[in-house]
Parts: C-alpha cells; structure tokens; sequence
C-alpha cells in the first residue's frame, strides 16, 4: 500500500539517491507551445499532472470498483462488535479505528515521525551553497518555520497521549476524527467499532468544520438537490459511512453471554456489564438512537440480529454484511512480499527437514548403540556357557 511521506523522509529510502531524489522533486515547467498552435489536439485535460493526480485516481478507482468502504457498527455492549469489525477489515482490507485503539495508534505514528525528524534527514539533503544563496534556492525560512510549528505541535500531543491520562471527549473525537480523514483510511476505507453512542457525538464527529469536502479536480457524479444541499449542509459527506451496521441482542443475550465469558476480567462481572447494558439502552430509545442521525441522511442501518451464542467467530452476522458489501476488490500481494514469503516457506521447510534428518540420524545412532550393546551381552553368556558344557560332557 502506497503512503505519503515528507520529502525530507526520502533518503529513509535506500533505494532514492541524490539524484533520484533531484529528478522526483524536479518543478519543470513546459508549454507545448509547437503542439498546440499546429495539431490542433483536443486535450482529454489541460491540468497539470500534480492537479490531475485526484481525476486519475477517483478514474483508477471507478473503473476497478476499488469502492473505498465506510463502516460503523453500533450494538450493546459484548455482542461481539469488535470481533465483526476486525473481521470485516480483514476480509476488505480496511483501516479499523476504535477509542480503544486509536490512542496507541497515534502514539505510534508520532513516535515514528520525531524519530526521523531527531534523526536529522534534512542533512541528507546537503548543505546550500553561495551560488545557490545568491539564486534564492536555500531561502526556505517560511518552510522551515511551519515544519517546525508541526514538529512542536507533533511533540505536545505525543506527551499528552504517553502521559497515561484519560482522554477527554473532545480530544478523542479529533484524534478518532484525524484518523479517519488520514490519507491511508480514506484511501482503503475503515471500520469504526464503539464510536459514536449518542447523537450530539454523531454531529460533533462528522460536523464539516473548514475541511474540504471534496479533493481538488473531482467532480460528483450528478448534481444534488436543493433538499440534499440543505441536508448535508453541516457535514463532511467524504467522512460519512456506506453502511451502518445495527447488532440487535437482547438483554438476556448479552447477561448470558457475560455468564460464558471466561473470569478474570473485570469488565465482564455482572455488575459492570448491567450498567454499561443500561447506559446503552438509554442512549438507545428511538427518540436518542445515534442510528437516526444516519437515518436523517438517508444512510438507513443494516439491522442483524444476534441471538447465536456458539457464533463466537460473528460468521452470520458477517455473512449479512458481506452480502451488503459485494465480493471484496482488492489487489494482490506485491511481488516482494510474495518472493519473501516463498523465500520464508523455503527456509522453514529446509530448516524442517534438517531437524529431521537430525532426529532420524540420532535414532540410527541409539538404535545401532542398543543392537551392539545387545550384542555383546549375549557374546558373554554364550562364553560363559561353554565351559559348561564342556563339564557336563566330561561327566557323562
């Protein structure tokens, strides 16, 4: 899977030299002036290529049904969201968000950015020259200022999240917001499992703000109505979901379904599992149901009822989603990684039949140790048998 990266993270690439890099970052502008005074072309478009890169990819995408998609499962609590979320981005090869996850997942992010940034990966770059100075081609202050601004900012919220403190609901909705409107999520698509529970979540989550709601270059598909205008007028229509999955259980099922748990975690004890049952059943009256925030958009729920309590794999509830979905479309592995992984399989295999020939050669070894150990126990008694024979003959 492709990923943006800053320019200066470029030499963190073994395979991207000084000139590789030179010819990548290259601002070369050309006007077929000749071409076009004398052929008289008819441009499929006049765009240049970096303002063309969102038409070709939305045109990539369409004719390969690559369909980005964006699932929310809502359901009480232990009736198996999680385990039919991962599912579902397996299957699909989606992004999965959680509060639970996203945490962990921006820490790691951050972690691995202010590593690079510490590292000093600019140095690779070089030093400016005079000549240079004199063209204006190190006089990048404003650049500077604003990736140090960025760095600062990275910081700050690295320590925030390390610091072990509870989020607050404003910061969990920018940090769940964030990862969903993260180029890699809006690409593959995501599954967001446990969030939102209420309405006024709902609107603060997916509220348009000052992001754009569509890439420069693309065109929607058919102009919408004044009545769809007015409806998602205050909110992000790239960030809504394709489907809202609703896993219907009822009381008793999710208190039994408690009772089979294994014991040892405290978030499964009767007590726990009533309130949060309660607090759920409250924010889910048909007047406070986050679902109608979605059903006022004309995005209406998949209901699926769960009521199995040997489907611990979620197979049904899946197989209802997939049938909503359609087979997934997603690209096989790299050559890379399918020559590592033969590579990895040849490896195990030799590295298997050595153990073997091993074991089978030691076994020879005590096997043939045994026969002559064996052997020369019966040597001895047949020399010590002889001389008795020997006298009995004698005897007679």
């Amino acid at each position: 899977m492709f990923k943006c990266i800053p320019p200066e993270d470029a030499f963190l690439i073994s395979e991207i030299d000084q000139r590789v890099y030179d010819l990548m970052t290259l601002n070369l502008s050309m006007e077929p002036t000749f071409i076009v005074e004398t052929m008289g072309l008819q441009w499929a478009s006049e765009l240049t290529f970096a303002e063309n890169i969102p038409v070709l990819i939305k045109q990539f995408k369409k004719e390969r049904g690559l369909k980005p998609f964006k699932v929310i499962i809502f359901g009480p609590p232990i009736v198996g969201k999680t385990t039919l979320a991962k599912s579902i981005c397996e299957a699909y090869g989606l992004v999965y968000i959680s509060p639970e996850t996203v945490a962990q997942s921006m820490i790691e992010d951050l972690t691995w950015r202010i590593q690079h940034w510490e590292v000093g990966e600019t140095a690779a770059l070089g030093v400016v020259s005079p000549e240079e100075e004199e063209l204006g081609l190190g006089d990048d202050d404003e650049d500077l200022g604003e990736e140090e601004g960025v760095q600062e900012a990275a910081k700050q919220t690295l320590a925030i999240l390390q610091s072990g403190r509870q989020l607050s609901e404003e910061e969990l909705l920018g940090y769940l917001r964030q990862k969903m409107l993260n180029r890699d999520a809006l690409n593959r698509g995501w599954v967001l499992d446990g969030y939102p529970t209420t309405q006024p979540q709902c609107a603060a989550l997916f509220e348009k703000g000052e992001e754009q709601d569509s890439e420069a270059g693309e065109e929607t598909a058919e102009e919408p109505f004044d009545e769809d205008v007015d409806l998602y007028n205050n909110v992000l229509r790239k960030m809504l979901p394709d489907i809202v999955v609703y896993l219907d259980a009822t009381d008793d099922f999710v208190c039994e379904k408690a009772m089979r748990q294994p014991e040892g975690d405290s978030r499964l004890d009767e007590e726990t599992i009533l309130k949060r049952l309660s607090e759920f059943r409250a924010a889910d009256t048909r007047e406070t149901t986050p679902v109608n925030f979605f059903d006022e958009l004309d995005i209406h729920p998949l209901v699926v009822t769960v009521k199995d309590h040997t489907d611990y794999s979620m197979k049904l509830p899946y197989a209802a989603v997939a049938l909503r979905m359609g087979r997934p479309c997603r690209y096989g592995k790299l050559m890379a990684l399918i020559e590592a992984a033969e590579k990895k399989e040849r490896e195990e295999l030799e590295t298997l039949r050595a153990r073997e020939e091993k074991v089978l050669k030691q076994l020879e070894a005590k096997l043939k140790e045994e026969r002559e150990e064996k052997m020369e126990y019966w040597v001895i008694i047949l020399i010590l048998d002889i001389p008795d024979r020997w006298l009995c003959r004698n005897q007679t």
